[in-house]
Order: C-alpha cells, then structure tokens, then sequence
C-alpha cells in the first residue's frame, strides 16, 4: 500500500523538522508497516529509527536501503548527514556526492558536501559545477538558497570575502522571501520575558521549584560558541551532552499563546518533571547539557522552574557571529531569520533581553563567556566554567576534539579540530561588503577581561566560545 504510506511518511518529514520527535517516529512506522517492502517504507523505518535518536541502527538500515536500492538518493543524503555527525569526513563526501549524481535537482546538498572540506585551488572544478548548478531552473527554493550558501563557503575558503559576501546575502534574502520574519512575534515574546521575570518575581518564587541542578543551559545567539562549550562540558566524566533541545521553546510558545500566566504549583511541577525525563532520556549523567542558543529567549522561565540549575550565556563579537550565521543553513522559521536586515533587527532584540538576564539573573546562577578569550587561553576560562557548574577539574575538558560523541549541530566540524582563535575578527575580512550589517557598527563593548569587574547584579564575563 505504497499510496497509503506517502502521507505518513511526509507528515513524519514535517514533524521531525519541528523537532516534534516522538509523533514523527509514529508517522513513520505506520508508513513502514503499510509498504514494507516499497522504498518509502524501507526509509521510513530508517527514519523513524532517525526519529528516535538512535543513529547506529538507523545507519545500518539506510545501508540496508542502499543494498536494495543503490540508486536511492535520499538514502544515501541520510547516510551522509549521520557520516559527518560522526567526523567521517571522506565517507560522507562520497554519500553527498552520489546523492547528487542521482538527482541533480538537488543542487542544495551541494552545502553539506561544501561543509565536509576545506576549498583549495585543486577544488575549481568542483566550485564550476556548483556554480552551473545555480544556473538550472528546476531547482527548489530551499535547494537553491543552500546552493548559494555552498557557493558563499567555496569563495571564503579560496579567499575571495567579495564574492563570498554576494553570495551569502543571495541566499540569505530568497530563504527570508519564503519565511518572513515575524517581527512582532519576537517582540512580543522579549517583552513578556521582561515583564514578568524580575529579581522580585524569582524571589518570592525561588521556594517553588524544582531543586534538581541537573540541566546544565548553553545559550546565546547562534554561532556564538554554543556548540564549543558545550563539547568542552560533555568531555567530563560527570556531563552528558543534549545538544539542540526544543523543549523550552515548544512550552514556552504554547505557555504565551495560551495567555501568558506564568507557571506555577503544579503546572511548573509538570514543566520540571518533563525537562528532567527528556534529560534522562538522554543520559544519566549527573548533569546534562542543553545548548539550544535560542533558549536566551526562556532563561527567565528556566530559571523560575530550576532555580539552582546553571545557565552559561555565549557571547562573541556580534558581527563574527553574524556573519557566521549568514554563512550557515538554518531552516525557514517565522522566530528567526538570516535575511540581513531581520538579523540586525534579531540581534537588538536579544541585547535587550541579555541585558535584562544580566541584572536580574543570581551570578551564582548565570555566567556569561566570551568566544575570543576562550580560544585565546582556554584553560583558565575552562576551570572556571567547570568551577562554575561544580565540576572538578578534568584534563579531557581542555580537548573536545578528541571526543567521539556525534555532533548534530551547524558546528560538526569545528568542535572536532582542536581549540584556536582563526575565526576572530572574522568580520573585518568583509568590512567593505557588509550592507545592513554594518548597523552592527561601532564594535560592540563585552565589557571588562577575566579579573576584572563583575557586571552589576551579574556575573563576571568569562570567555566566549563560538564555531564559525
């Protein structure tokens, strides 16, 4: 019944890219157990597989696929995806290349093939059949927007930022025509947070929650460094590592749209007991790491449901982070944009709400650290971000690249090279092409070194961490 088996399958698509897990692993069993023999059922289990985290088997049945169907390009654009997640560069070159040889129309894998390499001058051809790929017309919308993204990184790496820049900005500006960035979305959700979570709100509710000081939040802008910090926490012996979670997201959505009340008694009960058995899921490690960037958003929230959980806020100079995250593929989302001006408008509006977290959040309870002293002098800022979320020093902390752990986030590649400081200042090799970004001008004051002042009611800047 491979008829039948199509809706599952696409409904189990667009679950998983709402992170909507468990539904889209339902989806796609159904879709497996009405065609199991069709090639839709035969993915759908490597998906549903895919769904439920459980990459190893997932990459056995995608192989099973491809021994049946050799030419089955999707199979093989999966098998990539969990090849680079797991730092095999070479092999997934090779599964990113074949998907395209299949089907042409999906130029935009030409992004994840561009991610697992560094672009030489031995790599022209390569760059002229990416740039003849543009020229089809048969492309899709979001194939061509990563196409020009791919196109964007091939120029950086050859060193030519001009060209680099066009193309980021092209690519950029068609995906912000697909998803408009709802602007007053974003605003309606920082004042909400400004509104309702204050030093006086967390005082008289800091009884009410949840003692457990398991979760351990990395958040801040994307491309901040989130990745980095948290594969420096994840090679401790006593920290699992979470990655990108949309829990607080998906509640906190759902808690706003329902008129937002801010939790409490038995709804922030429910909101813990949740959040801990995600966590658990995962691991069962005495503390599991978040480090979904976005959550800057819902710090408030998080900290009124777990008031001694800690929360460690990325920061890097807003115009490396920016063009860092015009350089990396983020799906269409009404919350977030990549289009230059949206992400100048984005940018504001976390200021504003950092700047609140930084007078309201307990310094005992929220650190913030800076990419460029991190890579500057990393074990210094490492002991005191293990001293911070009451870890003993361990040697492995000062090498993430040598853990084996898989990475799903945009910096896979990055955390498996060794800390160094090669992505700061960044921004000024594309000074002369930086458009609307350029309102990100004059350079942004991270306030005081390690040893310096605290932040009033904050905490003392630490160092920042970020993938490029």
């Amino acid at each position: 019944m491979p008829r039948l088996a199509e809706p599952h399958a696409r409904l189990g698509i667009v679950l998983l890219a709402q992170e909507i897990r468990h539904e889209a692993a339902q989806s796609f069993r159904r879709a497996a157990a009405l065609a199991p023999k069709a090639s839709v059922g035969r993915l759908s289990t490597a998906y549903a597989l895919l769904a439920d985290g459980a990459d190893d088997e997932a990459q056995q049945a995608l192989r099973r696929v491809i021994a049946v169907e050799p030419d089955n390009a999707p199979a093989h654009v999966e098998l990539g995806k969990l090849l680079a997640e797991s730092g095999k560069a070479q092999e997934a070159r090779a599964a990113f290349a074949r998907a395209i040889r299949l089907n042409p129309r999906s130029a935009g894998h030409y992004y994840d093939l561009a991610r697992t390499r560094r672009f030489t001058e031995a790599d022209r051809p390569l760059l002229d059949q990416m740039l003849a790929a543009a020229q089809r017309n048969d492309l899709r919308e979001l194939h061509r927007v990563q196409l020009e993204l791919a196109i964007g990184k091939a120029y950086d790496d050859l060193g030519d930022p001009e060209q680099a820049m066009q193309h980021y900005v092209a690519g950029n500006k068609l995906k912000g025509q697909i998803r408009p960035l709802d602007r007053d979305l974003i605003s309606r959700r920082v004042d909400w947070q400004i509104r309702n979570f204050t030093r006086e709100q967390f005082a008289g509710n800091a009884a009410s929650g949840s003692p457990d000081r398991t979760p351990l939040l990395v958040l801040g802008m994307p491309r901040s460094g989130t990745t980095l910090v948290e594969s420096v926490l994840a090679s401790h012996s006593h920290v699992g590592a979470g990655q990108e979670l949309a829990f607080w997201n998906q509640r906190g959505s759902a808690i706003m749209t329902e008129g937002g009340a801010v939790p409490t008694g038995p709804a922030m009960r429910e909101l813990a007991e949740s959040y801990l058995a995600t966590l658990r899921g995962i691991s069962d490690a005495a503390h599991v790491t978040d480090k979904k960037p976005d959550n800057f958003i819902w710090a408030g929230l998080i900290h009124q449901v777990f008031p001694e959980a800690r929360i460690v806020h990325c920061r890097r100079h807003p115009l490396d982070t920016c063009i860092s995250i015009l350089a990396t593929f983020f799906g269409p989302r009404p919350d977030f944009s990549t289009e230059p001006g949206d992400l100048v408008f984005y940018y504001r509006q976390y200021e504003r709400l950092m700047a609140h977290w930084r007078t309201t959040l307990p310094s005992n309870r929220f650190l913030e650290l800076d990419y460029e002293a991190l890579v500057a002098d990393p074990k210094p800022v490492i002991r005191r971000l293990l001293d911070f979320c009451g870890l003993d020093w361990e040697e492995a902390c000062l090498h993430p690249e040598r853990s084996a752990r898989r990475v799903k986030t945009a910096s896979l590649w990055q955390v498996r090279q060794p800390i160094f400081n090669g992505s700061v200042d960044r921004w000024r090799r594309y000074e002369p092409w930086l458009g609307e970004l350029r309102g990100l001008l004059p350079e942004h004051d991270f306030g005081p070194p390690i040893g310096g002042t605290a932040h009033v009611g904050g905490p003392q800047p630490l160092a920042s961490d970020a993938s490029v």
